[in-house]
């Protein structure tokens, strides 16, 4: 990421430690880059240059929408199961007796 790009109070997944967290940037640091907390330890860490903010974390959006009933108007295709299948003795697939 740029520099231009980080903005206080957001959240960025970030390489830390060699792993990749959400880290919450808090301030600007006075040695150069950003004071931040891992949202996954509770950790106060220090970004030393934006090469370590690898893209702005987004939640995913619940389909909450699509499941409330703004569909076709039947409630068949909301909730498709698939049926159970087990190996027999020679490897392929057999469908479940349930």
């Amino acid at each position: 990421m740029k520099q231009r790009d980080i903005q206080i109070g957001r959240v960025y997944i970030t390489k830390v430690s060699g792993q990749l967290s959400r880290v919450r940037i808090d301030s600007d640091s006075f040695y150069g880059g950003w004071n931040g907390t891992n949202l996954e330890t509770g950790k106060k860490v220090r970004i030393k240059s934006p090469a370590r903010l690898r893209f702005e974390y987004r939640p995913a959006a619940k389909a909450e929408s699509k499941q409330s009933g703004q569909g076709s108007g039947s409630g068949a295709h909301n909730s498709p199961e698939t049926p159970k299948t087990t190996p027999t003795s020679n490897g392929s697939p057999n469908k479940a007796q349930a």
